[in-house]
């Protein structure tokens, strides 16, 4: 019986997680963000990789540009937490 419960919350839980997913329109596309993050106070460094949706127009290489660079900020922000870092981003189409 218990385990049988385990593997409902499971499954809840899954499907909850799984309506949250972002998934691209007709007019949008997915760009994929290369992130390196390096904290100055410590000299870590932090690589990461991130499938964002953008909206398909005429200056879409811009907007991918802008997007993966806010991406960068912020995560290399709260991954430094808040202290001095320095980043760079590449944007890849799909």
């Amino acid at each position: 019986m218990k385990a049988r419960r385990t593997i409902y919350l499971l499954f809840f839980a899954a499907l909850l997680a799984s309506s949250y997913v972002q998934t691209a329109q007709a007019d949008q596309v997915w760009i994929k963000c290369h992130i390196t993050c390096r904290c100055l106070q410590d000299n870590t460094v932090g690589n990461f990789a991130f499938d964002v949706v953008i909206d398909r127009s005429p200056d879409i290489g811009f907007e991918a540009d802008l997007t993966c660079k806010s991406y960068g900020h912020r995560v290399c922000s709260d991954g430094c937490n808040g202290t001095k870092f320095s980043y760079t981003y590449q944007v890849t189409s799909p």
